[in-house]
């Protein structure tokens, strides 16, 4: 379970990458590279094996086996002293405008104690485009891809709100609130450029 949600997550990161680079045969320099941000390496330099792994020759098995191990010693302590809120919020608009890059950082904590995280986004006019809802989170690191509703307005700043409970339906007790403003605008981490929310961006 551990493998298929780090390779999720890689799936989500490689989609962004995909996007600027398509965008980037038309504007990239000659002498640009490609660095890789905040993933694992095997994340950058092997292929992403497949859900059918398990069909495949005993040659390719190993590899999985492999990633499992690493991603194994990647496992937060649990911080129970810690308070339970945001640690960091970043958020990088695609090229096309249409969806976000959503990166999330929390505090380790037991199973029982996993909090609920919603993000709101509200239009420049103040109308509500679209909310993710994630429940009982166990990781400490959430990426996510966040779809605008059309029409998307380009250079508008949006509103974007987090919140943060324990529990599920009416027992569920926020626990944190965070809001920021967003500029519907192109954000390359690759190149850089800082991302939209707060913690270290």
């Amino acid at each position: 379970e551990l493998l298929f949600y780090q390779l999720d997550k890689v799936l989500i990161y490689s989609e962004f990458r995909l996007t600027i680079n398509r965008r980037r045969r038309h504007h990239a320099p000659a002498n640009w590279t490609f660095q890789s941000i905040n993933l694992p390496a095997w994340a950058c330099k092997r292929p992403i094996p497949s859900a059918a792994t398990a069909g495949r020759p005993a040659s390719v098995r190993p590899r999985a086996m492999n990633q499992w191990q690493e991603t194994m010693t990647q496992i937060d302590l649990f911080e129970a002293d810690a308070p339970l809120r945001f640690e960091r919020i970043l958020i990088y608009p695609y090229p096309d405008l249409r969806r976000l890059w959503v990166r999330i950082w929390l505090p380790a904590r037991m199973e029982d104690e996993a909090p609920n995280v919603e993000l709101i986004v509200y239009n420049p006019d103040g109308s509500e485009n679209n909310s993710l809802v994630l429940l009982a989170q166990t990781d400490t690191r959430l990426d996510n891809t966040f779809h605008l509703k059309a029409p998307v307005l380009p250079d508008q700043i949006y509103r974007v709100e987090a919140l943060l409970s324990v529990g599920l339906d009416r027992k569920a007790q926020p626990v944190d609130h965070r809001s920021f403003d967003l500029t519907l605008t192109f954000r390359d981490p690759e190149a850089g450029e800082s991302g939209f929310g707060f913690g270290n961006t």
